[in-house]
C-alpha cells in the first residue's frame, strides 16, 4: 500500500538514493525537510544505552531471536511545526509486506531515533532478501536492506568474538593457560578437568559489560554444573576458565561436552572423554624411561629414524613417524606392560592412538607410530605426542607442521 502512494503526485525528495557506509539508501529532500541519516540493524542491544551492538546486515534463523532496528532522524533542518508521520515497512523476499507500524514525532519531542523490530523465528521467515522502508507521509525517504538465512548457512562475520575451548588436567594459575592439553582423560579420586577459553576480539563489543555462560553437560545431555561469568568493559582479561572434579563417585565413563554461551548466543562447544582406567599405575610399581624422536620415515633394513626433525611440511603422501626408545624400564611384579602413543593435534583433542603391549620380562624396546600429514588431513600448528604407561603420561614432546608456503 504504502508502495503505490510513493508515485502518487509529487515527490518532494531525489529519486536517486545516497548510500551511507551501512548500506543505508536515503532519498534527500529538495527543500527543508527532516531527513532519515541511518539505519542500523542488530540483534543485540546495549544495556547502557538504546544503541545495537554489532549491527549488520545478514542474520541467522533462529528461534526466540528478535532483529531490531534502530532508524535516526535528523529534524534540524525541518521547518515545519507540526507532528512527523512515520511508517516503518519490513518487506520479505517475495516484496510484501509482513510488518507495518505508525511513529509520530511531535515537534517539542526530542527523541531522533525510531525503533521496530521483527521476529527471525524460520516458523514464520523464509530466507533471502529483505528491506526494510521508511516513510514520512506516505514519502519513502530511506531503505535498508538485508539478508536472513538459514542457521546452517550462516556464518558468523570475522570480527564478531570467537572463543577457542582448551581442556587439560592441570592449570597454570598465574597465566590461566591449562597443561597437559587433551580430549580423553581418566577418572581420578583428586583429579580435575581444566577448561581454558580463549576470547578473539575481545572488544568487539566496545564499552558493554559481557556476560558470559558455562554449561557442562553429561553423556546423557544434561547440564550438571553452569556458571556466569561477567566481564566488565574495564577488565582487559582474554582468557577465561571453568574446572569440573573427574572423581569416579561424580563422573561415569562417556563424552562430556563442554558449551560457552555470550549473551545466551553460543560462541563456542567443545566435547571431551571421561574414561575409568583398567589398571592404576598407583596400585602397580611400574616404571620406564623414554625418549622421543620425530623422523619422516623408518628405514625398513636398519630400522633406524629417517630425517630426524621437529618441524615438518605439510604435503601430499609425507608422514611424521615417532620413534621411541624405552630403557630402565622397572617391572618388579613381571607383568606385561600396556604402553599408548597419543598424537594430539593443535587444538588439544586426540586424533590418533595406538596401544602397544609389552613383554614382561623386557628392559629395553623400540616403539613406533606414524601419521599421514597430507593437506586434507592436517593443518598447521604446533602438535603433540604423549607417550603413556597404562594411564600415567611418561613422556611428551612437541612438532610443528607447516604449510608449503610458510616453509619458503
Amino acid at each position: 500500500m504504502l508502495s503505490a502512494l510513493l508515485f502518487m503526485g509529487c515527490t518532494t525528495r531525489y529519486k536517486t538514493p545516497e548510500i551511507t557506509p551501512n548500506s543505508t539508501h536515503i532519498f534527500k529532500p529538495k527543500g527543508d525537510q527532516a531527513i532519515c541519516t541511518d539505519i542500523l540493524l542488530s540483534t543485540l542491544v546495549s544495556k547502557k544505552s538504546p544503541k545495537p551492538l554489532f549491527p549488520l546486515d545478514t542474520f541467522p534463523l533462529i528461534e526466540n531471536k528478535i532483529l531490531r532496528s534502530f532508524i535516526y532522524i535528523d529534524r534540524q533542518h525541518t521547518t515545519e511545526n507540526q507532528p512527523l508521520d512515520f511508517h516503518v515497512d519490513w518487506i520479505n523476499p517475495k516484496g510484501v509486506s509482513i510488518f507495518c507500524k505508525r511513529y509520530q514525532l511531535n515537534p517539542n519531542d526530542s527523541a531522533s531515533l525510531i525503533t521496530s523490530s521483527i521476529s527471525l523465528n524460520p516458523d514464520v521467515r523464509m530466507a533471502g532478501n529483505y528491506k526494510l522502508r521508511v516513510y514520512l507521509f506516505r514519502e519513502l525517504i530511506a531503505e535498508k536492506p538485508f539478508v536472513l538465512q538459514t542457521e546452517e548457512e550462516y556464518t558468523p562475520p570475522v570480527n564478531d568474538l570467537t572463543a577457542r575451548i582448551l581442556f587439560g588436567n592441570r592449570l597454570d594459575r598465574k597465566t590461566g593457560q591449562v597443561q597437559n592439553t587433551d580430549s580423553v582423560f581418566f577418572n581420578s579420586k583428586k583429579g580435575w578437568i581444566h577448561a581454558s577459553v580463549e576470547l578473539f576480539n575481545r572488544f568487539a563489543y566496545d564499552d558493554e559489560d559481557l556476560d558470559f555462560r558455562f554449561q557442562w553437560s553429561d553423556p546423557d545431555g544434561k547440564t550438571f554444573f553452569a556458571r556466569t561469568v561477567k566481564l566488565p568493559s574495564s577488565d582487559s582479561t582474554s582468557r577465561l576458565n571453568s574446572s569440573i572434579s573427574v572423581s569416579p563417585t561424580a563422573r561415569k565413563d562417556g563424552i562430556y561436552t563442554l558449551r560457552v554461551s555470550l549473551f545466551r548466543k553460543l560462541i563456542a562447544e567443545k566435547s571431551f572423554e571421561i574414561k575409568t582406567a583398567i589398571v592404576k599405575t598407583d596400585k602397580i610399581n611400574v616404571s620406564a624411561k623414554a625418549s622421543i624422536l620425530f623422523c619422516s620415515k623408518i628405514d625398513k633394513g636398519s630400522g633406524t629414524p629417517v630425517n630426524i626433525n621437529d618441524e615438518f611440511v605439510i604435503g601430499k603422501n609425507e608422514r611424521v613417524c615417532a620413534y621411541i626408545q624405552l630403557s630402565d624400564v622397572f617391572n618388579p611384579a613381571n607383568k606385561p606392560l600396556f604402553f599408548n602413543l597419543v598424537w594430539i593435534d593443535p587444538d588439544g583433542k586426540r586424533f590418533f592412538s595406538k596401544p602397544i603391549t609389552v613383554a614382561a620380562n623386557t628392559h629395553d624396546a623400540i616403539l613406533q607410530s606414524s601419521i599421514t600429514i597430507e593437506p586434507k588431513n592436517r593443518v598447521p600448528g604446533k602438535y603433540q605426542f604423549k607417550l603413556y604407561l597404562f594411564d600415567k603420561p611418561i613422556e611428551s614432546k612437541s612438532f610443528v607442521l607447516q604449510s608449503k608456503e610458510d616453509s619458503k
